[in-house]
């Protein structure tokens, strides 16, 4: 299980650029976590948000084809059963997800290696996706937002840094362990 967030340059998962990215395995110290270069300016509204700026993009980001390498390795190094691959995102159906999808076919195209290529594609359609933002709407139906941040209020947790792919990986890590608790309990209250 990989626990995935995205910074991005805006909003459209379709048109704006992704400029942080941080994945962890769930439950271990394995984690990815960069600044991606853009050609895009930041507006202040995603400065504001993000604590990100051109400099640090500029300063401390890798090119785009550099980060598909580091995060297909990451990938391919931590995944020990093909049969179970997951990740988990918070609102990632409409937007994390459809950012890694993108990676994962960005990827495909400018890879020379056919075998690296033939593995990650193997990966690509064994992947099952969990949004925590749909799974707290189905565990929690009178909670009364379902931000992460007011999520890890209502359970009692702290996100030191927010909009920031780290400090939302590492809370959503927690808020994923405590949703998954609910659900074991009213599973086991069916049984």
């Amino acid at each position: 299980i990989f626990v995935l967030d995205f910074e991005t340059t805006g909003l459209n998962p379709y048109h704006d650029d992704m400029i942080e990215c941080c994945i962890k395995v769930l439950n271990s110290e394995d984690i990815l976590t960069t600044f991606i270069k853009t050609d895009k300016k930041l507006s202040d509204k995603v400065v504001s948000i993000t604590n990100i700026t051109n400099d640090i993009l500029e300063r401390d980001g890798i090119q785009y084809k550099v980060f598909l390498e580091k995060l297909m390795r990451f990938l391919i190094n931590n995944i020990i059963d093909d049969n179970n691959i997951y990740i988990v995102s918070h609102n990632g159906t409409t937007f994390d997800f459809i950012f890694l999808k993108r990676c994962f076919n960005d990827y495909i195209k400018i890879s020379s290696n056919d075998c690296e290529v033939k593995r990650i594609l193997e990966i690509k359609n064994k992947i099952k996706y969990i949004d925590t933002l749909l799974l707290s709407r189905r565990m929690l139906p009178n909670n009364y937002s379902f931000k992460q941040s007011s999520l890890l209020k209502y359970f009692g947790l702290n996100n030191d840094m927010e909009h920031r792919a780290i400090g939302d990986v590492l809370s959503l890590e927690l808020l994923y362990k405590r949703l998954c608790e609910i659900l074991n309990k009213e599973l086991l209250s069916q049984l």
